[in-house]
């Protein structure tokens, strides 16, 4: 497997994210891999919609955020696999 930073050198720009669609409250968000809860417990997907870890749940039928989608879409996440 190609590791995020070897990607990024590659298409010229810095370090990209490793990410991965879950569903978070009424939207699939892109969260980290490795994203750690915040003091109060909750994770955040790159757009900045927080989520307790219960609440997070697989790929679902949910409208996608508009601005994850436009990160994965222009090269700026690689998604987990």
């Amino acid at each position: 497997m190609v590791s995020a930073d070897s990607v990024g050198n590659r298409h010229g720009g810095g370090r990209l994210v490793e990410g991965y669609w879950a569903g978070m409250a009424h939207h699939g968000h892109v969260v980290p891999v490795g994203a750690r809860p915040d003091s109060r417990g909750r994770i955040a997907a790159l757009c900045g919609v927080l989520a307790l870890p219960g609440e997070i749940t697989g790929v679902d039928r949910r409208p996608v955020c508009g601005w994850c989608a436009e990160q994965v879409h222009t090269g700026h996440v690689l998604l987990a696999t």
